[in-house]
């Protein structure tokens, strides 16, 4: 029989806490991101900058490694092909 602990593991909390800085930190960028399947049902993430209307397609293992607290993954994410999930 499988024990659920009552509490995640510290590292496990300690990343949330920086995926959570890492939100946040883009919350006042006004960057939002939108997340969908494509045709073929794989997982497709767009990003949006509300305040210059720019949006582009993101990576979901960039999207990941952003939330991990990897800056550069956002500007790798800037120059990647722009349009729908169906593109």
């Amino acid at each position: 029989m499988d024990l659920i602990p009552a509490q995640p593991p510290r590292e496990v909390l300690e990343e949330l806490d920086v995926a959570q800085g890492v939100l946040e930190s883009l919350e006042r960028l006004n960057v939002r991101f939108h997340l969908d399947l494509d045709l073929d049902r794989r997982p497709c993430v767009h990003a949006s900058d509300v305040g210059s209307g720019d949006a582009w397609k993101v990576d979901p293992s960039a999207l990941l490694d952003l939330l991990a607290g990897d800056d550069a993954a956002l500007d790798l994410t800037r120059s990647g092909p722009r349009g729908s999930c169906t593109s």
